[in-house]
């Protein structure tokens, strides 16, 4: 299956407003098989991995326990997984190892309505991906699915819904990488302003069969004092990635002359699946240190503020060829982008023999609407709203028009 490939550089992920429609994917194939394949309507509703602990015995496949809970609105004889080409979650690697291709091969099947769950035991990296290392992980996102039929043979492949990179999603489904052949977890440090409503700070860290120290911040984590109780969380940056702690709040009224902290741990070792409980009480004034310096520890990047308090960070989207071929289509995707609040389009321009500006080096895409230079108008209506453009070139995959137009011209 051909793939897609493109870098922008110093463009920042923005999480957009989640919508309650974010997850009903209408099945309408991209054409990847004999025929653009339609039929079948379905809504996402969860995504969970069942560990926060995963035993990382090999650079490629690992025993993630994954489950996907789904409705059929509509049916159609058809399956979809992620099992192969560009059908894959997006794997991050927190500890700097960049980001994976993970296939799975759960069967989101359309042929019954209502709801159901879908779930896997094992997932593998993509050939040529960047391997697994010890560490936090998380998967952030998911690229396309390929819709099968019922006997195995592929269709044809679908964009998944927006549901798949909410930020809310992301922080759930990070787990931690390790040789867990023997494995022990502590509670080293806890860490409070010790105000009431002050922030509450702990690190829990697993240390596995190796002796490498690792954090782990998605366990069933709860913190008590006397018959008030709070739940514990990820602590996430300014760019919802996690920092290795699990935050909460002290109780609004008074200050505790104790916490109790109440952690439980699911780790898929090499044998199965175990189940561990960790605690740790603390006395009031215990780890003590102000809001600024529980700020600083973490290591959340301090950005440029406006005097509202708002993040002055590049905030792009990308847009392919489709989305700017009419004065109205370009006019609608400013406003759009303007609304979100983004700073920066990058538009596709070129891809195939599909090109959208003025050159005298290659004409201009037939489709495009009588008399209008699209990259030039793109320019014009995205400054008058503060925005900036950048364009893009995908030359991957040329076609024989590229050729003629192009001749001898190979990579640009």
């Amino acid at each position: 299956m051909r793939r897609f490939w493109g870098l922008i550089v110093g463009v920042a992920f923005l999480a957009l407003p989640v919508f309650a429609q974010d997850g009903v994917l209408e099945l309408k194939g991209l054409g990847a098989g004999k025929k653009p394949y339609q039929g079948g309507k379905v809504e996402f509703l969860d995504v969970a991995i069942a560990d926060q602990v995963v035993h990382l015995a090999t650079p490629e496949t690992i025993p993630l326990r994954l489950s996907i809970r789904y409705k059929v609105l509509e049916t159609a004889p058809v399956l979809l997984n992620s099992r192969m080409g560009t059908e894959f979650w997006r794997l991050y690697q927190y500890g700097g190892g960049g980001m994976s291709e993970l296939h799975t091969q759960e069967r989101i099947d359309l042929s019954t309505l209502g709801e159901a769950t879908t779930a896997v035991q094992t997932a593998s990296l993509e050939r040529k991906a960047t391997r697994l290392a010890k560490g936090m992980a998380g998967i952030r996102g998911h690229h396309y699915f390929l819709v099968d039929q019922a006997d195995g043979q592929w269709l044809d492949v679908v964009r998944a819904p927006p549901f798949f990179n909410r930020p809310e999603l992301a922080r759930k489904l990070v787990f931690t990488l390790a040789n867990l052949t023997s494995f022990s977890l502590a509670i080293p440090t806890v860490e409070s302003t010790w105000t009431p409503a002050g922030p509450l700070r702990v690190r829990l860290v697993l240390t596995d069969a190796d002796g490498d120290a690792l954090p782990v911040v998605t366990p069933d984590a709860t913190v008590r004092a006397g018959t008030w109780t709070a739940r514990l969380r990820p602590e996430m940056d300014d760019l919802n990635s996690p920092t290795g702690w699990l935050v909460g709040s002290l109780p609004k009224t008074a200050v505790p002359e104790q916490l109790d902290i109440r952690l439980r741990v699911s780790a898929m070792t090499p044998t199965g699946p175990v189940k561990r409980d960790v605690s740790r009480t603390v006395r009031r004034g215990e780890g003590q240190t102000t809001a600024s310096a529980l700020a600083a520890a973490a290591g959340l990047p301090a950005f440029p503020r406006t005097a509202d308090g708002i993040v002055r960070e590049t905030r792009a989207i990308w847009v392919n060829p489709r989305s700017f071929q009419t004065k109205d289509d370009i006019d609608a995707l400013v406003e759009r982008t303007a609304a979100a609040g983004l700073n920066m389009i990058v538009a596709d321009i070129f891809v195939r023999s599909i090109f959208l500006a003025q050159s005298n080096l290659h004409p201009m895409y037939d489709k495009v609407e009588a008399g209008l230079d699209p990259l030039g108008r793109l320019i014009e209506k995205a400054h008058e709203k503060g925005i900036e453009v950048h364009p893009w070139f995908c030359v991957t995959y040329r076609d024989p028009k590229f050729r003629r137009f192009l001749p001898g011209v190979d990579l640009v």
